[in-house]
Order: structure tokens, then C-alpha cells, then sequence
């Protein structure tokens, strides 16, 4: 008998030190949140996006509202589970937290991480009350696996200015699947560029979602020109709005597991009448034919300097670096 249960402690050290392998790990996807009034439910919540956090035994839950109430951020500590870092299962279990003074105390708690095929997946449900209020809460979440990367971007502004770098600028990945078929957001982080020839500027962080397999191309690819997304533009020249994206439009994302090993973005924001193009680490063939066609099209227009500004003619017509047209 005291072998077995010697056994049995190893064995659950192993699948506890299995399942810590992988680090922290950060999913984001959509969630709902209620409350139970005997056979009511009341103030049911979706939320697109939602983020959890995973590490080891600890689950962190995000913060949940109620018309005035503010649950805050919660960790639940040393939950019991079984599988490794390439499955987990937590069978139906209760559980308590504290935060900000009050306890979290939960009836239920069950959910899943899988991996197949690269797409991480975590599902959870919850039930708990919190503090002294009567009725139970209930929250799920769907989510995925959310992986920064860090690179060097590498922008170019109509074809041949620059290309202007920073060096250090993080692009978060999201692999999910939607009917059997894998999908890619890409969440592009603030970053910004000195001494271009617009001054210094901002890009703001944006996300562009829904990127697709393209076997041509060999990466993910969207042109999301149509997709409604705006980012914070500014310039030291005085440029400073939101702007949309009016064509060229396009993104581009080779990867590796759950790593981007390379991105090409091609944007025109607002009126600018020549795209920005912009690349995320290195590869030696852009794959973007829109690119390619827009880069040559500029190429052939002629640019100088007239009163220290740097002015660009194409197709007769004349426009500065901010793309407004100078009549």
C-alpha cells in the first residue's frame, strides 16, 4: 500500500511539473457573464475579447462589471487538474480567492486546455459568489492562445524613402479555428519612428483579424482595406488623428508554431495618395503582389525639394509627404 500511494505522489509531481513547463501563458476570446435569481438569469454580458491568464495551477480570471459593481481581476490558486502541458482537464471542482478584501468563493469550476495542430485552446465555467452578495455569479470563456514576438520593423514610405527603422517593436499572434479552418489576429502594438521625412512619428496599435491560409503566398494573408480598422497616426509635422485605411490594405504573416517569423504590412492611411510599407523581422521575397505593383507605380513619380519640403509628383499632380495634394 505504501508503494501505491508513493507512486501515486510521483506521478502527480510529474503531471505538476509537466503542466509548469509551459510558462505563463495569456489567451484571449469571447466570454459571457451572469447572474442566477433562482431560474433568472440577470445582466447577462458578452465580451468579444476577454483575457485569461494560465501558469502552472493558477487560473487568473479578468474583471467582470455589473452595472456599478467592479469585480477586480482574481487568481485562483492551485487548482487541481489532470494531463500535462499538451492537455489539461479540471473536472468539476470547487474553489476560493480573495480580492480587494473580499472573498470569491465558487461552487463550480471545470474547463479544458488543448492543443492540436498548433491552435492552444482554453475553455473554462465558473459559478461563485462574491462577497456578501446572495446571488451566483457565472462566467465561460473560449479563448486562445495570445503570443507576443519581438523584432526589428523595417518602414518604407512611397517605394524608396527610407526605410526607417525600430528596432524593437512586439506584434501579439492569436491561431484559432472557425468552422475547421485555422484564422490569425495579429495585434500590432504602439510603436514609432524618429527623423523620417514626415518628422517624427506614431503608429498606433490596432488589430487586424481574420488573416487566412495562403498557399501562394506562404503565410496567413488579409487585405483588410474594407475592414473598418482605424490607429492612431502622428506626426511631429503635424499630422494627428484617426485614420482609416483606404487601400493597399494588406498583411502578410509567416509563422512558425505559435512565433511570426516574418510580416509585410502595406497601408495607405487617410488620403495619403503612396502606401507605407513596413516589415516585421526578415525574409528575402515580399509575396504581396499588390505590394509590388504599388511600389512600382511610385517608383516611376519624381521627388525634390522646393522650400524645405519634400514634394512628390505622380500622375501630374503634386503632393506633400502628407499626402495632401498642393495646388
Amino acid at each position: 500500500m505504501k508503494k501505491i500511494f508513493t507512486l501515486l505522489a510521483a506521478t502527480m509531481g510529474l503531471l505538476s511539473a509537466s503542466a509548469q513547463q509551459h510558462g505563463a501563458m495569456t489567451f484571449a476570446g469571447k466570454s459571457v457573464f451572469y447572474i442566477s435569481a433562482g431560474s433568472t438569469q440577470m445582466g447577462t454580458t458578452e465580451t468579444a475579447s476577454d483575457t485569461v491568464r494560465y501558469e502552472g495551477s493558477d487560473l487568473t480570471l479578468p474583471s467582470m462589471k455589473y452595472n456599478n459593481m467592479v469585480i477586480p481581476s482574481f487568481t485562483i490558486k492551485n487548482t487541481k487538474y489532470t494531463g500535462d502541458h499538451e492537455g489539461v482537464t479540471w473536472a468539476d471542482q470547487p474553489f476560493t480567492a480573495t480580492v480587494g478584501g473580499k472573498e470569491v468563493k465558487g461552487s463550480s469550476l471545470k474547463g479544458s486546455f488543448t492543443h492540436d495542430g498548433g491552435v492552444y485552446k482554453l475553455s473554462l465555467a465558473l459559478t461563485f459568489n462574491y462577497g456578501a452578495m446572495p446571488m451566483p455569479i457565472t462566467y465561460s470563456i473560449e479563448s486562445y492562445y495570445v503570443k507576443p514576438t519581438t523584432k526589428q520593423v523595417s518602414v518604407v514610405v512611397g517605394g524608396s524613402i527610407g526605410p526607417y527603422i525600430n528596432p524593437s517593436v512586439t506584434y501579439d499572434a492569436r491561431i484559432y479555428e472557425v468552422d475547421g479552418q485555422k484564422q490569425l489576429d495579429i495585434a500590432l502594438h504602439e510603436y514609432s519612428l524618429d527623423g523620417t521625412v514626415m518628422g517624427d512619428i506614431l503608429l498606433g496599435s490596432h488589430i487586424i483579424k481574420g488573416l487566412t491560409w495562403n498557399e501562394e503566398k506562404g503565410g496567413y494573408f488579409r487585405d483588410y482595406s474594407q475592414d473598418g480598422i482605424t490607429f492612431h497616426f502622428k506626426t511631429s509635422q503635424g499630422m494627428d488623428g484617426n485614420y482609416g485605411f483606404t487601400k493597399g490594405g494588406n498583411l502578410l504573416v509567416k509563422m512558425n508554431g505559435t512565433d511570426i517569423t516574418y510580416a509585410e504590412n502595406a497601408f495607405q492611411p487617410g488620403a495619403m495618395p503612396f502606401p507605407i510599407v513596413s516589415t516585421f523581422g526578415k525574409d528575402d521575397a515580399t509575396g504581396i503582389d499588390h505590394v509590388t505593383t504599388t511600389q512600382q507605380q511610385v517608383s516611376k513619380s519624381r521627388k525634390y525639394i522646393s522650400n524645405g519640403q519634400l514634394i512628390i509628383e505622380r500622375d501630374g499632380k503634386k503632393y506633400n509627404v502628407q499626402g495632401i495634394e498642393i495646388r
